[in-house]
């Protein structure tokens, strides 16, 4: 499932011109985006969409992997590094996730940012963490302010988000395996991982539920969303 060309005509055959936009919202004219001409567009705000299109494109190809991907884009959306990973871990230098988006899936249902993750996203100096699922979903965390970066406020969020993600994992995993229908499971995988679980919907659910609704990212500075995108 990787990016799409420009759109064949049927009745002529050639590649159509109209600008091809990732999320497949109905275009009305070939110069306009969401009722606003693309001449009219800020610099900031083109880059912007376009930093935005080419991840999302990368993003597509590769949310559904059942392996790890990562890239890393810069801010006008150059991609300057992708990597396949293992089933469960991939890794980005820090020199090269500095300052820049960096962008990678999880092979689970809803993506979950780990611990790692977040230690990753603060420790190599990311502009932005991307993780995406098997769920179409996208979750992002980024700095309210890239340039005002607290170095203790940060290591506080650190641990802050490790004991919630912790306490979020075992409260989902209680409330999974206290169900009837899982009574084999629990009989057959007494020692089963998060990460077998990270298949199971009502499991991360639950998890990632717990999580949004203890963890204070804007206490720390943090930005975070969790949208819909495929």
């Amino acid at each position: 499932m990787g990016g799409r060309g420009g759109r064949i005509f049927q009745e002529t055959g050639k590649a159509s011109k109209l600008p091809i936009f990732e999320d497949e919202r109905r275009i009305q004219q070939p110069d306009s985006y969401n009722k606003k001409k693309l001449s009219e567009l800020g610099l900031t705000e083109h880059l912007h969409f376009r930093a935005t299109t080419n991840i999302k494109m990368h993003e597509r190809a590769h949310f559904m992997d059942h392996t790890e991907q990562a890239g890393v884009f810069d801010k006008t959306g150059k991609m300057l590094y992708h990597k396949r990973g293992e089933q469960t871990s991939v890794s980005i230098p820090s020199e090269l996730a500095k300052g820049n988006i960096c962008t990678h899936n999880h092979p689970a249902t809803i993506p979950v940012p780990s611990p790692q993750d977040v230690r990753s996203f603060v420790y190599s100096e990311q502009y932005e963490e991307r993780v995406t699922g098997l769920s179409g979903q996208v979750v992002r965390l980024w700095h309210k302010d890239y340039t005002k970066r607290d170095k203790a406020k940060l290591e506080a969020f650190i641990s802050d988000y490790e004991r919630t993600f912790n306490n979020a994992t075992q409260k989902a995993k209680e409330a999974y395996l206290a169900k009837k229908d899982a009574k084999i499971l629990k009989e057959r995988y007494e020692g089963m991982t998060e990460h077998y679980l990270d298949n199971f919907p009502d499991y991360i659910t639950t998890q990632i539920a717990y999580l949004e609704k203890h963890m204070n990212f804007e206490k720390y500075g943090i930005s975070y969303s969790r949208t819909k995108e495929f």
